[in-house]
């Protein structure tokens, strides 16, 4: 029976996919959910979406223009996260970069796409996390957001190269997706930013002020799991899956 539970949510447009998630004790997360309403019940809020929030949109039209509002909510919650949170994970694959490598490596579309390597990724860090930790494998459970249109790709990978087969739940089960979509918005707007930049490295202080918050809470955890798949790292997976394919 699980002791842990990682929590993930998607987000991605056409150049960049990303899962992002926290895991945590169990008993953390149940006080988690409490306190997560909470703040939402202080600041009036609907469940958190930041593809609406971040722009001002439905359910948040009303907040637009009400800075103070909206820093203090997601300073909120962000401190929530880093209270009652283990550890976290990110991983972006740039979609350009992978489909440059896939005309040199044509398995690599016949094997996986963008979107369910940036999802097996995580399932494989979370795993790695575990062993790290001394935590039995059997121990850690990991939720995915239900209502990705990729999902049927990212089980079959799943399955294929990982053996297991992703569980999902939906958004409105658990306040902990809201703070993994809080992670994965954040993380793809770090990225974009870090392409458009190309060679001229940008400073944390460059990154959004939720980023910078996220990264502060858990610095070795960002350091260590969270990471992007470019064209380099990509090639050396698929170099690595000829080795044990036997080919050349």
């Amino acid at each position: 029976m699980a002791k842990y539970t990682g929590f993930f949510d998607e987000s991605g447009d056409r150049h960049i996919s990303v899962f992002a998630g926290f895991v945590a004790v169990n008993d953390q997360w149940e006080r988690f959910e409490s306190e997560w309403r909470e703040i939402r019940d202080k600041f009036n809020a609907p469940p958190l979406h930041m593809r609406t929030f971040a722009h001002s949109v439905a359910e948040f039209a009303e907040w637009k223009g009400d800075e103070k509002r909206r820093q203090s909510f997601l300073q909120a919650l962000i401190g929530l996260i880093g209270i009652r949170t283990r550890t976290s994970f990110a991983t972006a694959v740039l979609v350009d970069d992978f489909n440059e490598v896939a005309t040199r490596y044509p398995e690599l579309r016949e094997n996986h796409t963008p979107f369910a390597m940036a999802g097996n990724s995580c399932i494989v860090k979370v795993a790695r996390w575990a062993d790290r930790s001394g935590i039995p494998r059997s121990e850690v459970g990991v939720l995915f957001e239900d209502g990705a249109a990729d999902r049927k790709a990212f089980v079959r990978e799943a399955q294929k190269h990982l053996g297991i087969t992703p569980a999902f739940a939906k958004k409105t089960d658990y306040a902990a997706f809201q703070a993994a979509d809080l992670l994965a918005f954040e993380y793809l707007n770090s990225n974009r930013r870090m392409v458009a930049a190309g060679d001229e490295k940008l400073s944390l202080n460059e990154l959004r002020k939720p980023i910078q918050g996220l990264l502060a809470l858990q610095p070795k955890s960002a350091a260590g799991q969270w990471g992007i798949h470019d064209k380099e790292a990509i090639e050396r997976a698929c170099l690595e899956e000829r080795r044990k394919a036997g080919g050349t």
